[in-house]
Order: structure tokens, then C-alpha cells, then sequence
């Protein structure tokens, strides 16, 4: 899970559009707070493998969002026919939202060391998947 800004939903959404995939949003009162994507692969060699991602302003963080978001994607993930394992990256520093995604039996499947830079710090990038057969 990601705290993003409404660009970066653009250009998610861009992504999806050609796409089988899925894009829902969080809605609080009458404004979108979050949003997340279940891309699928587009090549022959991996449409059986989606990519998860998700998106909720901070002020909105930690209410249970994240949660009712990946519930509703793991049902529409398990009806999609030939779709198989779903994958995502995620900051080592984002502890709520690692174990969000082990409580949803995600689990590590590798890392990349210093992926990104952050107030001049590094911050892995590890990489985490479940199957769903």
C-alpha cells in the first residue's frame, strides 16, 4: 500500500485501460480517498499473473480502507479465468502495509536493495506474491 497524489492515479488508470484488468476506488463522503488496481500481464507469458497496487491519501490511512480494497480485488482475481498469481512491490518502510498483505497471504518473494532514494535515504523494494490455485 502506497500514499499516492491524484497524478499518480492518472497514470494508473492510463495502464489499466489496456488492460483486463480492474480499477475501484475509496470513497469518503463525496471525495475519491483511494484507489487500487489489479493489472494483468500482457504478454502471452505472463496473462496469468496480475500486479497489485494501492493508493490511499494519508489522511485516510489506517481506517481500514486498505483491507475492504484487497478484499474486493482477491474475490474479482479468483473469478478471472487463467488468472493464477497475483504480484506486488512494496517500500521495506512500509511495515502496516507489509503486514496487511501477509494477512492476505502475500508472502516475500525477493528484494531490490536500495530501489529508491527518500530524503536521502535508501529503501528496498520488496517484491511479494500469493497464487490463488
Amino acid at each position: 500500500m502506497t500514499f499516492c497524489s491524484r497524478e499518480d492515479w492518472n497514470e494508473a488508470i492510463k495502464d489499466i485501460k489496456s488492460n483486463k484488468g480492474l480499477i475501484i476506488v475509496a470513497q469518503v463522503d463525496a471525495n475519491i480517498v483511494g484507489m487500487a488496481t489489479l493489472a494483468r500481464g500482457r504478454l502471452e507469458k505472463n496473462k496469468h499473473t496480475a500486479h497489485l497496487g494501492i493508493g490511499i491519501l494519508k489522511e485516510f490511512g489506517g481506517i481500514g480502507i486498505g483491507t475492504a480494497m484487497i478484499n474486493y480485488l482477491m474475490e474479482w482475481a479468483r473469478k478471472q479465468e487463467g488468472l493464477e498469481k497475483i504480484a506486488l512491490t512494496v517500500f521495506s518502510t512500509n511495515e502496516p502495509a507489509i503486514n496487511l498483505y501477509r494477512k492476505f497471504g502475500f508472502v516475500m518473494e525477493g528484494i531490490n536493495e536500495k530501489q529508491y532514494k527518500i530524503e536521502g535515504k535508501y529503501v528496498d523494494d520488496i517484491i511479494m506474491g500469493r497464487f490463488l490455485t
